[in-house]
């Protein structure tokens, strides 16, 4: 993955936040960029680091929060392995 929010967004598939589920981005605009991200957690709440340094937090989508929110993102998975490992 990409380091910053707005190049981690293209490679995911992409879904409605309705759908989101624990473990999924949520990715959210500073002024016209995209600039944040948090992952979904089983509460339903969003992991995000407040700012460099920073221990992350989880803290509520609040309707203020989900105002900036420009989309959700499921990370691309590895790829899969086909046949035997020896």
């Amino acid at each position: 993955m990409p380091r910053d929010a707005g190049d981690q967004y293209n490679p995911c598939q992409h879904i409605p936040g309705a759908s989101a589920r624990p473990g999924d981005l949520f990715f959210a605009l500073d002024g016209m960029r995209t600039h944040h991200v948090g992952i979904l957690t089983p509460a339903g709440r969003m992991l995000r680091p407040p700012e460099t340094g920073a221990a992350s937090v989880g803290e509520p989508l609040t309707p203020a929060r989900s105002r900036t929110l420009v989309g959700a993102g499921r990370p691309p998975g590895p790829p899969s392995v086909t046949g035997s490992i020896r």
